[in-house]
């Protein structure tokens, strides 16, 4: 029984180390997470957004699903050459086994604002964040070999839990631990068209690369960025990402309507795993959209990996005859048609934003405060590039 035991928490420190460097906790819907996938996209909204998601996945009858939770807010500055934000996310995996808790703050700079001879403005961003994590193991919720008895199983014979003699290591909890994340971004918003503009033009081009969890590039736990929960040399794993996003938009009747095709490409890639994204949305006037992406990854030698479709809906306002404030909601559905098919369910993520069209960076140093442009037009008064959302 006692090799039984050392064979079980050996398999148990593996798991626990093999977890806490396994991939990110990630979001599905692009909308209102593009920070999250590259911090040079910080702020760029065009105003002062705070923002809810929700994500469930893979929950089924039998089995509780993970969750992940996540708040921001993220503020466009106008008046200066950074936008900022902050942020905190929550993931919790096998029922509250493991939680994983990230909080830090977003900084994004327009290092070369430029605009051509026909209008249209280009920008070069630079951005960065510092987030602080933590992992925690409830270990109430796991069953160890010398918990079990030959003949009555969990329990002993008067149907008391019988008990282990593993000891939590620092109380189940990592230490605290860095996650650096650097990207670059290039954007490019055309200009404005008064007289005889095309039917389809192409209104934003923006793609972009980012690095996270920068610090195990050093490979040294000089850096505090050592996630382990025994103690191990863990670090959270380097996961380079780069994405493109294009908008053609047709103008209708006075251009203060318009439908706006956006095609996505979205490349992933941690601890020997590449993933892509590709597909469309179609939004009309930023009031009602609608998409599909294919998710898949490279050929795994373990087998066939799984790939899956993902279908979202957007729905956005402006509220008040001054156009000063704007909510938006996001839904994304996410279903697996090969692989996994038949043993996890779907993906569902939440989102809700409500947008204030004004800088308080700005109004507090008394600088001039211009957000946001024309229905066509999302470009502020310094060159830097914002969306239309108004």
């Amino acid at each position: 029984m006692s090799s039984i035991n050392t064979y079980c928490r050996i398999l148990l420190l593996l798991f626990i180390s093999a977890t806490a460097s396994a991939q990110d906790p990630f979001f599905v819907h692009f909308f209102n997470n593009k920070s999250y996938f590259n911090p040079a996209m910080t702020g760029y909204k065009g105003a002062i957004s705070l923002d809810a998601k929700y994500k469930t996945q893979w929950g089924t009858q039998q089995v509780v699903p993970y969750e992940t939770y996540g708040v921001s807010l993220e503020e466009s500055v106008p008046c200066a050459w950074f936008d900022y934000g902050l942020h905190f996310y929550n993931d919790k995996e096998g029922d509250g086994i493991l939680t994983t808790n990230e909080f830090g703050a977003s900084l994004a700079g327009t290092i070369v604002p430029y605009t051509s001879r026909t209008g249209g403005t280009h920008n070069v961003r630079l951005g960065m964040s510092f987030y602080m994590g933590q992992k925690r193991v409830d270990f109430s919720k796991l069953i160890f070999s010398d918990q079990l008895d030959r003949k009555y199983g969990l329990y002993d014979n008067t149907g008391a839990l019988n008990q282990t003699s593993f000891v939590i290591p620092n109380g189940g909890e990592s230490a605290y631990y860095l996650m650096p994340k650097v990207g670059l971004v290039y954007r490019y918003a055309a200009g404005k068209r008064r007289n005889n503009p095309p039917r389809v033009f192409l209104n934003s081009l923006t793609f972009g690369a980012s690095l996270h969890n920068a610090l195990s590039i050093f490979g040294s736990s000089d850096f505090g960025h050592i996630s382990s929960l025994l103690n191990l040399d863990t670090r959270p794993s380097l996961r380079s990402g780069f994405f493109l996003e294009t908008e053609f938009a047709m103008p209708i009747g006075n251009r203060k309507s318009y439908v706006a095709v956006s095609p996505l490409f979205l490349y992933q890639q941690q601890n020997q795993l590449d993933y892509f994204e590709a597909g469309a949305k179609m939004t009309f006037s930023r009031n009602v959209g609608f998409g599909a992406y294919y998710h898949f990854s490279s050929p795994s030698g373990e087998g066939n990996n799984t790939s899956w479709v993902n279908l979202v809906l957007e729905f956005g306002a402006v509220l008040g005859s001054r156009e000063k404030h704007r909510v938006d909601f996001g839904v994304a559905y996410a279903n697996n048609f090969s692989g996994l098919q038949n043993i996890v369910g779907p993906i569902l993520e939440f989102s809700f934003t409500y947008h204030l069209r004004k800088s308080s960076f700005c109004d507090l140093t008394g600088r001039q405060n211009e957000l946001g442009g024309g229905p066509l037009c999302p470009v502020s008064s310094r060159g830097k590039i914002y969306e239309s959302i108004w």
